[in-house]
């Protein structure tokens, strides 16, 4: 949304139903967005405030993500209304179409977003989620995790077979170590040895430039939207924040286990997603 008139306007998405939401996508997700030029867009989009109402200066520019929650399986075909008001002069409304399909869900989580416990560096918060089978087929479940070194997260167990109308508890801890604490600071180099370095052979080509700070964090960072996730740190209580998207990636299986090539199409594989926050809290006490 972009306010190009030069008075302050007032917006508010009118009479929402149920199954829409709208939230604005947090500024740091923008400004790395904006500073990345590689195209990677981001992963997760929690944390931004509440934007279905609010007020543009003149000339400001807002991104909204709007969410849909289907409630059945169901067509959805609606038109958000939006109403904004320039100033005390007028006010306008407008109408955004919105198209989606609600599918019957053939696995389902106990919960769709999970909250780990804040814990210092070296300690380890478990808490587990249960996948259940709706369906009439063994489905085949996957779990993919981003890097540890990335995430501090592991997963028990990664990879199980449903069969129908069965649930399986899977358990997710997290790890932080010094390592992960430290991942967007840049290690320190081994002091040069005395006396001057070798130099190069003749038509020999350059060593790469040296990775500055700036852009090892830069490329830390963009390395963790990749696999789904987003950090961000708090300067003043040097807390530490992460949001992740994980995926469950389900195929149907046959009777005996092995795959059915009648039942293998590519509408019948589904992928689950299960969003995950961890902070790192400074240590208050030490040995």
């Amino acid at each position: 949304m972009v306010n190009e008139s030069l008075l302050p306007q007032r917006y508010v998405f009118t009479r929402l139903p149920s199954f829409l939401a709208v939230m604005q996508i947090p500024a740091d997700v923008i400004n790395e967005e904006d500073k990345d030029a590689s195209g990677v867009q981001a992963a997760v989009l929690e944390g931004g405030d509440d934007g279905a109402f609010g007020t543009l200066l003149p000339g400001e520019r807002r991104q909204l993500c709007v969410s849909y929650m289907p409630e059945a399986a169901t067509e959805m075909n609606v038109k958000m209304q939006v109403k904004a008001i320039t100033g005390k002069l007028c006010g306008r409304e407008f109408g955004i179409e919105c198209i989606g399909q609600g599918v019957a869900p053939l696995v389902t989580l106990s919960h769709s977003s999970m909250q780990l416990a804040s814990i210092p560096s070296g300690s380890v918060s478990k808490e587990s989620v249960i996948i259940s089978n709706c369906s009439k087929v063994a489905y085949t479940m996957n779990l993919v995790l981003p890097p540890s070194e990335l995430s501090g997260l592991k997963a028990s167990p990664v990879c199980i077979t449903l069969a129908p109308m069965q649930s399986q508890r899977v358990q997710l801890e997290f790890h932080p170590t010094k390592t992960y604490v430290e991942l967007l600071n840049k290690p320190q180099e081994p002091p040069a040895e005395d006396g001057e370095p070798p130099a190069a052979e003749e038509g020999a080509e350059p060593p790469p430039p040296k990775e500055t700070p700036e852009e090892h964090k830069k490329n830390v960072t963009r390395e963790i939207r990749r696999h789904g996730g987003r950090r961000w740190e708090n300067e003043e209580g040097r807390s530490i924040h992460a949001s992740w998207k994980l995926a469950f990636f389900l195929k149907p299986v046959g009777k005996t286990g092995t795959k059915s090539p009648a039942q293998t199409s590519k509408k019948d594989n589904q992928i689950v997603y299960l969003g995950l926050t961890n902070c790192v809290l400074p240590p208050i006490l030490t040995a």
